[in-house]
């Protein structure tokens, strides 16, 4: 009968998993050396990390913006410095020097935006022109953009909609301030400069607006404005589980419940606007000037990729 080899000694294995544990350390603390010989050292770390959340608590006060704490931050430990939020490393720059050394000097070193909860629902998963990764599609998209839409040529085009949009709203004032008896009126400037700024894009971009004064349509711009709003949000929201990814399920706040119900609504608004101008294509009857949507329906093609293409880069 064969024999079980006797355990051993509990004093030989502590011993044993004590000089395995310390190869272990002192290998990892060679690789590591090797990794960064030649490099520069990271950034100062404030003191004060805890488990799990990290730096996560060094931000909550009720009495301070956020500004305000990352600026009493740098005071102490420099304009460039490393924060770990969550499972996240953070780099937080403060001077205009740092800034232009990460977005001039060093711009394709940070082109890329981190994958979070917004570029997944309100971005479709990181694919809208503004937040897709550094590549060979965002190239194009930019030179697309840039062509079609902010060079000199097309902005000197879209001159009559500016001019068309600014003197409705002095009519509109105007109009106010006659039906007030010609005595002053209080206006909403917020309010006014912010319809402004919307018609002019979303007429530039998909040939539609506010209606000043109010028609059938005008509900349909308000909806659309007001989604766009709530959009712009979520995208500055803080939404817990991009820092603590085993959160998710419970969307402490409500964020990714919000963002799915914006995402969903804007998808449908924008995808009305594209297939309408693709039936005004197809039939030859065009209400208006072309516009930037018209512009990207000409060069992409007829596909259900292409339909999502036009869509990322309008919104």
């Amino acid at each position: 009968m064969a024999l079980l080899p006797r355990f051993p000694d509990f004093p030989l294995l502590s011993a044993t998993l004590f000089c395995l544990l310390l190869c272990f350390k002192l290998v990892k603390l060679f690789t590591v050396k090797r990794r960064r010989a030649g490099s520069a050292p990271d950034p100062p770390t404030p003191p004060g990390r805890l488990p799990i959340i990290g730096h996560l608590h060094l931000l909550f006060d009720k009495s301070r913006s956020l500004h305000e704490i990352y600026g009493e931050l740098a005071d102490k430990y420099g304009p460039a410095m490393m924060l770990r939020l969550g499972f996240r490393r953070v780099l937080v720059v403060s001077s205009w020097e740092m800034a232009k050394e990460c977005f001039t000097t060093s711009d394709l070193a940070f082109s890329n935006r981190p994958w979070n909860s917004a570029t997944k629902h309100l971005a479709y998963d990181s694919t809208m022109f503004g937040f897709a990764p550094y590549g060979d599609y965002w190239r194009q998209m930019r030179k697309i953009t840039t062509l079609e839409m902010l060079s000199n040529r097309r902005i000197e085009s879209f001159k009559q909609v500016r001019e068309s949009e600014i003197g409705a709203r002095v009519n509109h004032i105007h109009t106010l301030w006659q039906n007030n008896q010609q005595r002053p009126v209080k206006l909403e400037v917020r309010k006014l400069l912010s319809e402004l700024t919307f018609n002019m894009v979303t007429r530039t971009v998909a040939g539609a607006g506010y209606v000043v004064g109010g028609s059938e349509d005008d509900s349909k711009a308000r909806e659309t404005a007001h989604c766009t709003r709530e959009m712009l949000d979520l995208l500055a929201a803080f939404v817990v589980s991009d820092f603590l990814p085993f959160l998710e399920f419970l969307d402490i706040n409500g964020c990714i419940a919000a963002m799915k119900r914006v995402a969903g609504n804007l998808d449908v608004l924008i995808g009305r606007c594209v297939a309408e101008h693709r039936r005004q294509n197809l039939s030859g009857f065009r209400e208006g000037d072309h516009d930037f949507i018209d512009v990207l329906l000409s060069l992409v093609g007829d596909d259900t990729d292409a339909d999502m293409v036009v869509k990322t880069t309008a919104l």
